[in-house]
């Protein structure tokens, strides 16, 4: 167990936050020390902890975003812990200037700028968002990368008038393989002209839930727990708030997954 030092913890904390403790590690020994923690030493170790991560670059030690012992993605929504920065507001400084190739014009792991800041920024054409921290996560569906899939597409599809949508210009009727596809599989289903074939759909947590990669789904979870980059390059937005991730939203995306990715 942590050793809690005698008198105040307020530097302790932020050198555990450093460390990146979990914070269920230091209130065990703190309980333990009989020793009470302070909303300011919570603050100071959300201040070590953001420091070390997003600003300058250490590497923390341990993944206390991950539950021990099981497949990250096996895990129940409530079980991610809650991330830091919801005592303190959400972050404005996690832009990144792009170029015309979509391509980070500083090193943004290591610090991001205001939107403003972005846009104006010297060779900016695009912009992307770093998600650490933020109080929102993307379900990434490439549902054009190295073919066309549409199981992903339609599954997903669902949630794009539900919820914050970053759409691909670029519709299922401007692939020649989506009519041999349909016509295989028994004619096309309603609406479906209008599907864009990429798309990220974009949902509230106070989760902190990690970056994800499952290629037989053909889903990136783009999480907010470490420095993960979302393009916004040319898509178009639906113009919706992003709706809260229920566990019920959840459990859907992760059975979808799961099924993708046992060949089913």
């Amino acid at each position: 167990m942590l050793q809690v030092p005698d008198g105040s913890i307020y530097f302790w904390m932020y050198n555990e936050g450093l460390k990146h403790t979990p914070i269920e590690e230091i209130q065990e020994a703190c309980a333990a020390a009989h020793v009470d923690i302070r909303p300011k030493d919570m603050q100071n170790w959300v201040n070590g902890w953001m420091r070390s991560d997003r600003t300058t670059g250490v590497k923390p030690s341990g993944n206390p975003a991950f539950v021990k012992g099981k497949n990250y993605f096996n895990t129940e929504l409530y079980e991610y812990p809650e991330n830091p920065s919801m005592a303190i507001g959400e972050r404005t400084d996690c832009w990144v200037p792009c170029s015309s190739q979509n391509k980070p014009l500083i090193k943004w792991s290591q610090g991001c700028m205001s939107k403003e800041d972005a846009i104006s920024y010297y060779g900016s054409c695009y912009l992307g968002e770093n998600m650490k921290d933020l109080h929102h996560i993307v379900i990434d569906c490439d549902g054009d990368h190295n073919g066309l899939h549409l199981d992903t597409i339609r599954f997903l599809a669902k949630y794009r008038d539900k919820t914050h949508c970053l759409n691909k210009p670029k519709m299922l009727t401007d692939y020649p393989e989506y009519y041999s596809t349909v016509m295989n599989e028994g004619g096309y289903q309603e609406d479906e002209f209008f599907l864009p074939a990429s798309f990220h759909l974009t949902f509230m947590t106070d989760r902190w839930i990690p970056t994800m990669h499952f290629p037989n789904a053909h889903i990136d979870i783009v999480g907010n727990r470490n420095n993960s980059l979302r393009y916004w390059k040319n898509k178009w937005w639906n113009k919706l708030s992003p709706l809260q991730l229920t566990p019920e939203i959840w459990n859907d995306i992760r059975d979808f997954i799961g099924r993708k990715e046992n060949g089913e």
